[in-house]
């Protein structure tokens, strides 16, 4: 099983390397600087300016009509271009650089970075993206440019998420890795104290690397891309579900509920891709108390007093810097964002609810 699964991940960086998902990404309007010819990053440049701002125009004009929650749509859409021209394609190499210096220091040399998550994402949003196209096919026929239009435009959306994704992917890789640094330490049949000390410090060290990789992402504000996508998704969710009622309250019809039921699941499915963050800082948690865990029982076990110094030093370190992600420096990235979004969501949605009823 384990020969079965690295054969089919090597097949695939060898075969859909990074570089080719986020050409991919770039043909739906996100902005990447590959390493290539200055002429061909300014006219990627100007192909993505004029999808931000022609796909709005076409719909617009080809519908005569721009409702409000299509509004919140191109706004999200708007957004999700002009960050990767601005922000997110800087923020990202310095993200990586600064990886990239905590693998040598944990002398790992230079590891691949789509892991099979991110192949795993990259094709459940393509699946996931035509399923819910073939719930509106109907429209296909009816009104081909705005069909094309929704499917371009939310796929756009959708792609704009494997940046991060990737981002909190090889951060978690890199916790798993520091994990296995910690335990080979240990492991020793002869114990070398000097080197141990010297193994910890250098874990430590490494630590101290992503963590500041972390603040790294706040300084170059990640978190506005995360502030933006809550704030349009809240509105999207709440336009689904009015949607949805007065479909229900007016007609049983399949042929009118289905396509608000797709509403409801698109909503769902842009929050799966917005709090997969939060995922993955749970996950991370875990491998900081696993770290925490290894140095205390090392601790208890140790003799020499140089190690225990360090070891000590360690367990302090992690108590004083835990990892931490927040959304404007006060909503933190972990397992309470999902049910604080769910409450603020359906909050909204009854009083809107209420409001409508009344009037």
């Amino acid at each position: 099983m384990g020969y079965t699964f690295d054969l089919i991940l090597n097949f695939l960086q060898n075969y859909l390397t990074l570089n080719f998902i986020l050409f991919i990404r770039a043909i739906f309007g996100h902005h990447y600087s590959f390493r290539c010819s200055k002429l061909y990053l300014t006219i990627e440049r100007i192909y993505c300016i004029v999808l931000s701002i022609v796909c709005p125009l076409i719909f617009y004009y080809s519908s005569n009509v721009m409702e409000y929650n299509i509004q919140w749509l191109f706004f999200e859409y708007f957004i999700s271009i002009w960050i990767t021209l601005i922000i997110e394609d800087d923020c990202f190499k310095k993200y990586l650089s600064s990886i990239k210096h905590a693998d040598r220091i944990l002398g790992l040399g230079c590891l691949n970075l789509a892991s099979f998550r991110l192949y795993v994402v990259f094709f459940l949003i393509a699946l996931v993206r035509i399923c819910i196209g073939l719930l509106f096919l109907d429209n296909l026929f009816i009104r081909p440019v705005i069909y094309s239009l929704h499917a371009y435009i939310h796929t756009t959306i959708d792609f704009s998420h494997i940046i991060r994704f990737i981002i909190f992917d090889v951060l978690y890789e890199r916790m798993i890795k520091l994990g296995t640094h910690f335990k080979n330490i240990f492991i020793q049949p002869i114990h070398d104290y000097t080197n141990m000390t010297t193994e910890v410090k250098k874990g430590l060290l490494a630590y101290k690397q992503l963590l500041d990789s972390v603040q790294l992402l706040d300084k170059i504000q990640v978190t506005v891309i995360c502030s933006i996508t809550y704030t349009t998704l809240v509105m999207r969710f709440i336009d689904s579900l009015l949607d949805l009622n007065a479909t229900l309250l007016i007609d049983w019809d399949i042929a009118v509920w289905a396509p608000s039921s797709a509403f409801v699941c698109e909503s769902i499915y842009s929050a799966m891709l917005v709090f997969f963050p939060a995922v993955f800082m749970e996950l991370i948690h875990m491998e900081v108390d696993n770290l925490s865990w290894i140095l205390t029982m090392e601790h208890s076990k140790c003799k020499d007093h140089n190690l225990r110094v360090a070891i000590s030093n360690g367990i302090s370190y992690l108590k004083l810097r835990p990892f931490q992600f927040r959304i404007w420096g006060i909503i933190p990235v972990d397992s309470s964002l999902p049910i604080s979004f769910i409450s603020l969501a359906f909050t909204y949605t009854f009083v809107i609810l209420q409001v409508h009823h009344v009037l």
